[in-house]
């Protein structure tokens, strides 16, 4: 909840942006739009919808929602970036092979896409558990960042970070 508030401050106006949740399900809190006052309060509302009830942890289809208006790398002046706020663990069922086949599905063709439609995903792993090699593989490939965090003190300021590095809000020295 303060990370998506701290986006609705920070966002620049005129940007394009989205926020989804996504637990087995993946849930658009904010349609992507140009950023203005009206999305700055919508996302401030979206808040109310957060939770941590799901079981869960479909990252394949979570990148594949954010992005599926990426279909082709069309403006080559417009950064496209995904912030990946995640407990950082591929599973999306309680069969095991079919949380190992997704997230291969996300190392190879669904890399490939993101890479070939110019995004870069930058990831915050909410525990040590996380699947490090995964979230860093998607930071790394793409031009991203990849951070951990261990506590909710610190997690307000690596996405602070992050965001900066993603959409460059505008900031005072």
């Amino acid at each position: 909840i303060p990370v998506v508030r701290l986006v609705a401050e920070l966002m620049p106006l005129g940007a394009t942006a989205g926020i989804w949740t996504f637990s087995e399900r993946v849930e658009q809190l904010i349609a992507p739009a140009k950023v203005d006052s009206a999305w700055k309060a919508a996302a401030l509302k979206a808040t109310t919808k957060i939770h941590s009830r799901g079981q869960f942890t479909d990252i394949e289809a979570a990148l594949k929602m954010a992005t599926q208006a990426w279909q082709s790398r069309v403006d080559t002046d417009t950064a496209r970036h995904v912030i990946l706020l995640t407990d950082g663990v591929v599973d999306v069922s309680k069969n095991a092979t079919a949380s190992i086949a997704s997230r291969e599905r996300i190392l190879t063709a669904g890399l490939d896409r993101l890479k070939a439609n110019g995004v870069q995903i930058h990831t915050i792993a909410l525990s040590a558990n996380s699947d490090r090699d995964l979230l860093t593989t998607l930071a790394e490939s793409t031009e991203g960042w990849a951070e951990q965090v261990d506590n909710a003190e610190s997690l307000q300021r690596v996405f602070l970070h992050m965001f900066e590095q993603a959409a460059s809000p505008d900031t005072i020295p």
